[in-house]
């Protein structure tokens, strides 16, 4: 279990995961997934919460992207939620 896993889990945080058939999100007890094709595999993860988006790259060097504003992190939960509408 990694550090990221105990402490999403010893806060509670409530996570909803969308991942390609082809992957993994990360499990813990208060996570929930969908899946959806495997068209949508990809290097990247977007993690949405309050006011802010964060893009995660995972190449050769992990780079992650850190936006705070709230008209752009309504508008990738917009997005998300008619990805979960589709899911399986």
């Amino acid at each position: 279990m990694d550090l990221d896993k105990k402490e999403s889990e010893k806060k509670k945080i409530f996570a909803r995961q969308l991942h390609a058939e082809t992957t993994q999100g990360l499990k813990t007890k208060m996570s929930v997934f969908r899946k959806l094709p495997k068209e949508f595999e990809s290097p990247t993860t977007t993690v949405i919460y309050g006011d802010k988006v964060t893009i995660w790259m995972w190449l050769k060097t992990l780079a992650i992207i850190l936006i705070e504003n709230k008209d752009l992190a309504n508008s990738y939960r917009k997005h998300f939620e008619l990805m979960w509408k589709q899911a399986k």
